[in-house]
């Protein structure tokens, strides 16, 4: 049966190996995150011009009087609907006037034939 002695030496060295086996798993874990970190920063250089290239799109610009495409599609929308109103009002008024255009001709035949 083992001492005491030979006990916290068996436990030492586990402890010891424990260490060794994080501290590797740690260094070969940072090389992969240090790794992922500069993809995505080149990732991100890469695509930082197009981004700002889209966000310009999207934007108005108040000192070029330019409308972005989120206030483009806000007026196009509005417009579209005035449109639409406008239609229906050209619709209703033909209606009106056919209907009295024929009770016109309804009552010229009644009158005169």
């Amino acid at each position: 049966m083992p001492n005491n002695q030979q006990l916290l030496e068996v436990i030492r060295q586990n402890q010891e190996n424990d260490r060794k086996e994080r501290l590797e798993w740690q260094k070969a874990h940072d090389l992969k995150f240090l790794e992922l970190a500069m993809q995505f920063s080149d990732f991100k250089n890469k695509h930082e011009p197009i981004s700002l290239k889209l966000l310009g799109y999207m934007e108005s610009d108040k000192a070029t009087n330019q409308k972005g495409v989120v206030e483009q599609v806000s007026i196009n929308t509005s417009d579209i609907a005035d449109m639409k109103t406008l239609d229906q009002v050209r619709v209703g008024k033909a209606v009106v006037l056919s209907s009295i255009g024929t009770a016109a001709i309804f009552l010229v035949k009644q009158i005169f034939f």
